[in-house]
């Protein structure tokens, strides 16, 4: 089996197109609830998974995007959205003065210690 073959290059594209389309879908349900708006999705995803070819690879692709924005919105703590926003606060929270070294007086040259003049 070739590893780009015609086929998997098919099936990868159907897969993207999925994944990427759960998420475009799913702004267009006129439905309030995200649980039930994911839901949804994720349902369309696994009507369109039983077709053949393309459409069912979308389809897979559907249920993947789908099941993860499910499972977000009821763990939200799985959702992946928090965390690279608390890494950027406690980036924010250390002076820029201790990241160059200036409040480190061993780095900056400031502590003589038993060496010192």
């Amino acid at each position: 089996m070739k590893l780009l073959s015609k086929n998997s290059i098919t099936d990868a594209a159907g897969l993207a197109v999925g994944g990427v389309g759960a998420n475009v879908i799913g702004k267009f349900f006129p439905i309030a609830n995200p649980k039930l708006k994911n839901a949804g999705v994720l349902a369309l995803g696994i009507v369109l998974s039983g077709k053949k070819g393309f459409i069912g690879n979308i389809g897979k692709g559907m249920v993947a995007g789908g099941a993860s924005r499910l499972v977000g919105s009821l763990v939200p703590a799985l959702a992946g959205d928090d965390d690279m926003s608390f890494v950027a606060e406690v980036i924010n929270e250390i002076p820029d003065s201790t990241v160059n070294g200036m409040d480190n007086s061993v780095v900056n040259g400031l502590d003589y210690g038993q060496y010192g003049e």
